[in-house]
């Protein structure tokens, strides 16, 4: 299994940032990803529904010939909060990386969440934090900006605007004496030296994809399922629609070679 791929999925092209996070830190590593609407039982309760969804999209990625499989979609980390499916593969979410690295490096215990208003209205993140360290205070953190444009915006994130909201927010959490914030939007890793600038120093910055990069590492270091190659590898992009917007958002994330198929 060893010159299997890493399989990631989400329903939106934002969780190619944890695709970047993976070339970087496993070059030789062969990553798959999965843009895929969700197809969860809109009549069943949301919260099985979407876990029964989870082991539907493992089952259908563990066809590709992956060694681990990572869940980008924010409303599938919601559903398993601190709980993991059980699968016979290694498999990860981004909340539950991030909030462990969280906990683990504030000193005033108080952490902030700045993503889209849907995870902050949510509370995911505040609900795992609290499991971990029932002591810690969270803030969530609506940053409009923070969030991906439309198609035809070529720059994906308006960066005159969100650095004037996010250099806002960051005054306020400092009055408040917070001195973690997690970024909780992919789209972050396109403007990552323009949020450093704004949080000078403040901060322990944490990205969710950058955290759970490591946990995929430190899996398959510990069984043994690291590649032997030292060739670059690269990566394939599977999208149910929309080809052009998948096209410009591999230019914008990803610095590897990427193929692109249709879902069939």
């Amino acid at each position: 299994m060893k010159e299997y791929s890493i399989g990631v999925f989400d329903c939106t092209v934002g969780g190619l940032a944890l695709v970047n996070e993976l070339n970087l830190l496993l070059p030789s590593e062969k990553v798959i990803y999965f843009s895929e609407k969700l197809k969860s039982d809109a009549t069943a309760d949301e919260k099985e529904s979407l876990k029964n969804c989870t082991i539907d999209k493992i089952d259908f990625i563990k066809k590709y010939n992956v060694k681990a499989v990572v869940s980008c979609c924010s409303d599938i980390n919601s559903a398993w909060g601190m709980k993991m499916p059980l699968t016979d593969i290694t498999y990860s979410g981004t909340f539950l990386p991030a909030a462990q690295s969280a906990c683990a490096v504030t000193r005033n215990n108080k952490i902030a969440v700045m993503g889209s208003s849907k995870i902050i209205k949510k509370g995911c993140y505040a609900k795992i934090i609290k499991n971990i360290r029932q002591n810690i205070t969270v803030m969530g953190v609506a940053c409009p900006y923070l969030s991906g444009m439309e198609e035809d915006d070529t720059n994906f994130i308006n960066k005159e605007d969100f650095i004037k909201s996010t250099s806002d927010i960051f005054e306020k959490l400092r009055e408040e004496k917070v001195d973690v914030v997690i970024v909780a939007d992919g789209y972050y890793h396109l403007i990552t030296d323009e949020i450093k600038k704004l949080a000078e120093g403040s901060f322990e910055l944490i990205s969710p994809y950058e955290e759970t990069a490591k946990k995929i590492y430190n899996d398959l270091l510990g069984e043994d399922l690291l590649t032997d190659s030292e060739e670059t590898a690269d990566n394939i992009i599977y999208f149910d629609e929309n080809e052009a917007l998948h096209k410009k958002a591999v230019s914008f994330f990803l610095k590897r070679t990427t193929e692109l198929k249709p879902i069939d």
